[in-house]
C-alpha cells in the first residue's frame, strides 16, 4: 500500500536565512547514494532535526510519541543549542522510498526546493516541546543501551534508575 504523497514537507536547519535548499548529502544512507534534498512530512521528526549535532543523540518514533534521547545533561545541551528553522516546503518534487532509510518518515527531492515559509526557534527545546517531542537527559551507560538497542529505548530509559 503506498503512502498518499504530502501536501507539504518539513525540513529542519541550524541556519535560518535559507533561500533555496540545493541538493547535496552530507550523511548518506549508503555508499554512493546521489546528493538530495532531505524532508518529512512530520514536523515532529523535523524539530528533531535541530537537536545540536555536536553532542550525542538518537531520535525515535514510537507509535505516535516522538523522542530525543540526549547523552548529557540538560545543562550541557543548552550550553550547545543554537536553535535555527523549520522550513515548510512544497511537496511536488519529493518522493520515497520506504526500504531505504526512514522509510516513509523520510522524503527526497533530486532538485532544488524553494521554501514556502518558515518558523524561527531561539532553542531547539523549544521547537521539540512546541512539537511535542519529548527529550531525555540520560547517563552514558543509559544512552549506549539505547544506541545499542534503540527499538526498545522508552522501555530502556524508563527501567533505569540513573536518568
Amino acid at each position: 500500500m503506498d503512502m498518499k504523497k504530502p501536501e507539504v514537507m518539513y525540513h529542519a536547519s541550524s541556519e535560518s536565512d535559507i533561500a533555496e535548499f540545493e541538493p547535496r548529502n552530507e550523511s548518506p544512507r549508503y555508499v554512493g547514494e546521489e546528493n538530495l534534498v532531505f524532508a518529512t512530512p512530520y514536523k515532529e521528526v523535523a524539530a528533531m532535526f535541530l537537536v545540536p549535532r555536536s553532542i550525542p543523540a538518537e531520535i525515535s518514533k514510537y507509535g505516535d510519541s516522538y523522542v530525543v534521547f540526549v547523552n548529557g545533561t540538560e545543562n550541557e545541551f543548552r550550553s550547545l543549542d543554537k536553535g535555527g528553522a523549520i522550513y515548510k516546503l512544497p511537496a511536488d518534487s519529493f518522493e520515497t522510498n520506504r526500504d531505504v532509510g526512514m522509510g516513509d518518515t523520510e522524503w527526497v527531492s533530486r532538485r532544488t526546493v524553494k521554501p514556502i515559509s518558515k518558523t524561527l526557534y531561539k532553542l531547539s527545546t523549544e521547537a521539540l516541546r512546541e512539537n511535542g517531542v519529548n527529550i531525555y537527559f540520560l547517563k552514558d551507560d543509559v544512552f549506549q543501551r539505547v544506541k545499542a538497542n534503540p527499538s526498545n529505548g522508552l522501555d530502556i530509559v524508563k527501567s533505569s534508575k540513573t536518568v
